[in-house]
């Protein structure tokens, strides 16, 4: 604050929106009332629309309070999912992701037909079924015995092989269906995590998903990446938990070396409740396409254009960050003249701490109080 000699030249300090205490605010009120009883002369005025007095009162010996009626004004709420819709705003980074959110989608419901017509049946052919034995089991921790195939771009009759067998293994449960599999990873250069094209799944979900405890080994062993989820979002051990594969949920819990406590829940949901699903869809898409911490500056510019052509006479206030920021608008509302202007004329005016005095003079002036 400078020192008491500076204070001794003061006379009256105001400390405006008050109520929005830190721990700087504090010290500096905490000072302040130190002050006020070295320096007769001095008045402090505290000033806020919100403002506990009460507490202020007691802590600044019973201090008098004026109240000035003010006037409300009724405020809307609008938040970005609404902003997002009114402008019918779509960058082309969110159009991609958009576009692959779609198909996302349909492998979901592909995902959901095949689980469906799985676990309608499943646990009735567990309790028939027998261990298979047939596929060699290497011993557990011993992973890449065989050297890994690299990952390349596989020929179109592989992908569409790859499909159908991953597909029959999980309609069928059908063991030399899974020996195939196997065999097409070990013999054709297909990776160990190949991802069914419509549904994401790998060879390791689908094993654990049907209960296949010596195939699940073996793509174990050969390095088969237990973090891959497919278009449902579930793992592998998800896949095994949804069938309950209890063997399979303990083998995979080995290979994690954790305990059941400490892995992800199946489908867990951090989705706020009160927003639908298209809502939930668009801030995802918005959110994976631009960095918060920056000005989306054509969103900004969609929602002004917006508000100038379909609303009544009246003004619009954009509060920005600092004075590059309001330059920058100013410059990009400029150069949308042409078109603001076909909706109705408008004055633009830029209010900031750096800027001469006739901006601020022409600014207040134009607004009829």
């Amino acid at each position: 604050m400078g020192g008491d000699s500076v204070l001794a030249t003061v006379t009256h300090i105001l400390v405006d929106e008050v109520h929005e205490r830190n721990c700087f605010t504090d010290f500096l009120l905490i000072a302040l009332r130190d002050s006020l009883a070295k320096f007769r002369s001095l008045r402090l005025i505290l000033m806020s629309a919100t403002i506990d007095t009460l507490t202020f009162t007691r802590y600044f010996n019973n201090c008098p309070v004026i109240t000035v009626p003010g006037r409300q004004y009724d405020v809307q709420e609008y938040f970005l999912e609404d902003i997002l819709k009114r402008t019918k705003y779509m960058s082309k980074k969110m159009q991609k992701l958009k576009a692959e959110a779609e198909s996302k989608k349909e492998q979901r419901l592909k995902l959901e037909k095949w689980t469906k017509y799985v676990i309608d049946g499943v646990h009735q052919e567990q309790d028939c079924r027998s261990e298979r034995r047939s596929i060699p089991v290497p011993i557990l921790g011993q992973q890449n015995e065989h050297p890994l195939p690299e990952k390349t771009e596989l020929e179109t009759w592989l992908v569409e092989e790859m499909d159908h067998c991953l597909s029959k293994a999980w309609l069928s449960g059908s063991e030399d269906t899974f020996t195939q599999l196997l065999h097409l990873i070990l013999s054709e250069n297909v990776s160990v995590d190949y991802q069914h094209s419509q549904t994401s799944a790998t060879p390791l979900m689908v094993a654990a998903g049907r209960g296949f405890l010596n195939t699940v080994e073996q793509l174990l062993s050969l390095g088969a990446n237990l973090n891959i989820r497919a278009s449902n979002e579930w793992t592998a051990l998800d896949w095994a938990r949804a069938m309950k594969q209890n063997d399979i949920i303990e083998l995979i819990e080995a290979y994690m070396n954790t305990e059941l406590s400490n892995c992800p829940e199946l489908l867990p949901s951090h989705d706020d409740p009160e927003l639908g699903e298209d809502e939930k869809e668009l801030l995802d898409i918005y959110h994976h396409s631009f960095n918060d911490e920056n000005i989306d500056m054509d969103l900004l510019m969609a929602l002004l254009c917006d508000i100038h052509t379909s609303q009544d006479k009246g003004a619009i206030l954009v509060f920005l960050s600092g004075y590059d920021d309001i330059m920058n608008v100013r410059e990009r509302i400029t150069a949308e003249d042409k078109k603001l202007t076909e909706a109705s004329k408008y004055a633009l005016y830029t209010l900031h701490s750096n800027m001469q005095v006739s901006c601020y003079r022409s600014g207040i002036q134009s607004f009829d109080f």
